[in-house]
């Protein structure tokens, strides 16, 4: 089975990543969670391209039990 993704989520968490490093939020205080691998990679590349610490990104499985 093949994961999914939507571009126009990516487009708006890394907008709403963007607002929240220029408020002073730091990249370390953020978790990005995602139901789908795939959409985990886009988001990763999308917010290569600001040129700072990346957030934690993982889907909800990865996360769980930490």
């Amino acid at each position: 089975m093949e994961s999914k993704m939507n571009l126009g989520e990516v487009d708006l968490v890394a907008h709403l990543f963007k607002k929240l490093n220029q408020f002073g939020v730091k990249s370390k205080d953020i978790a990005i969670l995602t139901p789908y691998s795939k959409q985990v990679s886009t988001i990763k590349n999308k917010l290569s391209e600001f040129q700072v610490d990346q957030p934690e990104i993982s889907t909800i499985d990865g996360i769980q039990g930490r």
